[in-house]
């Protein structure tokens, strides 16, 4: 099933659940789940490449591979701000709060 919707043929259906479990509520992008199904860029690009999705989906599922690991030591939020600052010089919409969901 995995290989006909363009998702990875071995993908992370337990980091899915546990990204669903944590955003109940918060009404993620459906890129942002799905985005936990996949291992790196080359999946997301797979799956755009059979799913033909937006830009802006392609675009998230990338940013969320990319950036999901992010470490802060002794619970510094600096790596976190800085990334926020990052993504505010490129977006074109405002980056509200409730949008946020840090670990």
């Amino acid at each position: 099933m995995f290989l006909i919707t363009g998702l990875p043929e071995a993908a992370n259906v337990s980091e899915f659940q546990a990204v669903y479990e944590r955003s109940k509520g918060m009404e993620p992008k459906a890129a942002t789940l799905l985005a936990a199904l996949m291992k790196g860029e080359n999946d997301v690009m797979m799956m755009n490449e059979r799913l033909k999705v937006s830009q802006d989906e392609r675009k998230t599922a990338a940013f969320v591979v990319n950036h999901r690991d992010i470490k802060s030591h002794d619970g510094d939020l600096k790596p976190y701000k800085d990334l926020i600052m990052m993504v505010s010089l490129y977006s074109r919409e405002p980056i509200r709060s409730s949008q946020i969901l840090l670990p």
